[in-house]
């Protein structure tokens, strides 16, 4: 009976063994799955108080976007048996039309329609169409990569990289778009410029790529409801709970919980040493799913060069406040406002909980549920090492945050403040290569090793469920050969 370890028990290594599992139905194996935490689902957690209230802690709903990606994370919602219990923002409510930066000390709408584009609105100097009239006739640059934040300056402008897109990618990665990589982070956009000469005439003229869309009840609802974001009863964490719950009702999966991998190692006969919980077993093929950081400690012994390449991917952390406040106290109905660099405020944004999953409120009366970002690329600038951080301190930031950006000057009746240390890969210029260097040393060598995780390629959810999906039915068709 083949061996397979999988490390690692956020939403990849849970997908990897549900789809692995399913692709080896015909083959006896084992699937032992190793988390060090205390529960599944890594960065997606969940707190549920007894009055119906739900505080997101990471990520906090998925977007509903007609890709193969998005069509993923519906078909894995719905085998798993969670149609029922999904919540959904559908297109049509502010939460999806609406999206704000704080600049220049006000709360500023970004366009909602074409109309908009012919408009001066703060906190840009100018309409946003005269930002880009001359896009399709700027001159082009045959680059291997480049910051975002440079490349739409030379397209577009310093003003549209400042204030849109910076805001736009601390919301996304808690990252720097002066450091974060065009290339990996919007490779169909850098692909438009090196193939057509110019962003606009690529959207206009390139080739589109036709999405299949799958047989399934769930997608047919999501299409004809059109949901931007969507979630479940009882906060994100249902979905990784369910999988394990899933899991565990297979005899020929493990799962450990509090189990830390000690180190990784490869024999010439082509197996994997792992050693955890104070002992060495041998498998047939390891799947890491870990931040790269971690995989790095775990190879560093035998293999140091690719150990150097993993740890040059860095891995911000984001501390994340949950306000409640009692009444409606937001003075806009919103997903959220976010904060560009260029600001002296310490906060990435706000998100208003309350607005987009009015699901996850208080059964008795209205609230107001916040939570404000902060730290990420930032974070040791902001608050000091992310091992000595002050949860008074976050707290004290996203108190003066909501007072000064929003108006908001109640004290909340309920206050949760966590820190996601090391938790968001930043995928920085020159992020493809390191990629391309630890994938193509690990098959150099023949390493019975799948590197899957947020790390690599594609940090959404969407992303690292698909991924999965894909790389374990390849992985499956292998063993069963």
């Amino acid at each position: 009976m083949a061996r397979i370890a999988i490390i690692g028990g956020g939403i990849s290594g849970l997908s990897a063994a549900y789809y692995l599992s399913k692709s080896l139905k015909s083959t006896p194996a084992k699937i032992v799955l190793i988390e060090a935490g205390k529960q599944f689902g890594g960065w997606m957690e969940s707190s549920r108080f007894d009055d119906g209230t739900v505080f997101e802690h990471g990520p906090r709903s998925l977007r509903g976007v007609k890709s193969e990606a998005g069509y993923a994370s519906l078909l894995l919602a719905e085998e798993i048996g969670l149609e029922s219990k999904i919540l959904s923002v559908k297109k049509e409510h502010p939460a999806s039309k609406y999206r704000y930066i704080y600049a220049k000390d006000q709360l500023c709408l970004m366009p909602t329609g074409p109309g908009d584009l012919i408009k001066k609105i703060p906190p840009f100097t100018r309409p946003l169409a005269a930002f880009g009239w001359k896009e399709p006739f700027r001159k082009s640059v045959k680059l291997h990569d480049e910051s975002i934040h440079d490349f739409i300056t030379r397209r577009f402008g310093e003003e549209i990289a400042t204030y849109a897109f910076s805001a736009m990618f601390r919301g996304i990665y808690a990252g720097d778009t002066r450091k974060l990589s065009i290339k990996s982070c919007l490779r169909p956009v850098f692909d438009m410029e090196q193939q057509h000469g110019s962003i606009i005439r690529g959207a206009i003229f390139g080739k589109r790529t036709k999405t299949e869309i799958p047989k399934s009840p769930l997608v047919e609802r999501f299409r004809s409801e059109g949901w931007s974001l969507w979630s479940f009863q009882g906060g994100l964490q249902t979905f990784p709970e369910t999988i394990a719950s899933k899991l565990k009702e297979d005899p020929n999966i493990e799962l450990h919980l509090n189990t830390v991998c000690a180190d990784l190692g490869f024999t010439v006969d082509n197996k994997a040493n792992l050693k955890y919980n104070g002992k060495e077993e041998v498998f047939d093929h390891v799947i890491s799913t870990i931040p790269s950081g971690d995989l790095a400690s775990l190879m560093s012994k035998q293999h140091s060069s690719m150990a150097t390449d993993l740890n040059r991917i860095p891995l911000a952390s984001v501390g994340v406040v949950n306000l409640q406040f009692e009444g409606d106290r937001l003075p806009i109905q919103a997903l959220g406002h976010l904060v560009p660099f260029c600001e002296p405020d310490r906060v990435l944004g706000i998100l208003y909980d309350s607005c987009s999953f009015p699901g996850h409120g208080t059964l008795d009366r209205p609230t107001t549920r916040l939570s404000v970002m902060m730290g990420g690329a930032w974070f040791e600038d902001h608050f000091g090492p992310v091992d000595q951080y002050s949860d008074d301190e976050l707290t004290e930031v996203a108190l003066k945050a909501t007072r000064d950006q929003l108006g908001i000057k109640e004290k909340p009746f309920r206050v949760i403040s966590k820190v996601a240390k090391r938790g968001i890969p930043q995928y920085n210029v020159g992020h493809s290569d390191i990629v391309d260097s630890v994938f193509s040393y690990a098959e150099s060598k023949k390493f019975p090793l799948t590197i899957l995780g947020a790390c690599y390629k594609g940090i959404s959810l969407n992303d690292c469920i698909l991924n999965s999906r894909n790389t374990m039915k390849s992985l499956g068709e292998q063993m069963t050969q």
